[in-house]
């Protein structure tokens, strides 16, 4: 194994912002402490890694006092992404 293909301590392949594609494309666990792209694709997915840590770490994260459970911890980070994209999409369509 390359040395470009590891991935950082402690995280693991499923930790990837990447990991739901590249599970498409090739049989992974998520446990992988290396990436299967030369050099490694990897990018820390916070809102998983947060969603996770609250699911197994009993971590516990609140907003206006309220709990947020680790799919609405998801929903917003797919909120967040969808945002940024129509965003995109709109400044490229009013520049000329």
């Amino acid at each position: 194994m390359d040395a470009d293909m590891m991935i950082p301590e402690p995280w693991r392949c499923g930790d990837c912002a990447h990991h739901r594609r590249c599970s498409a494309l090739i049989r992974l666990t998520g446990d992988e402490p290396h990436c299967d792209f030369a050099p490694s694709r990897f990018r820390l997915d916070t809102i998983g890694v947060l969603a996770r840590l609250v699911n197994e770490a009993g971590l516990v994260m609140t907003f206006e006092g309220e709990p947020v459970t680790a799919d609405e911890l998801r929903g917003i980070g797919r909120g967040i992404v969808h945002e940024k994209m129509r965003a995109a999409l709109t400044r490229k369509a009013v520049q000329p």
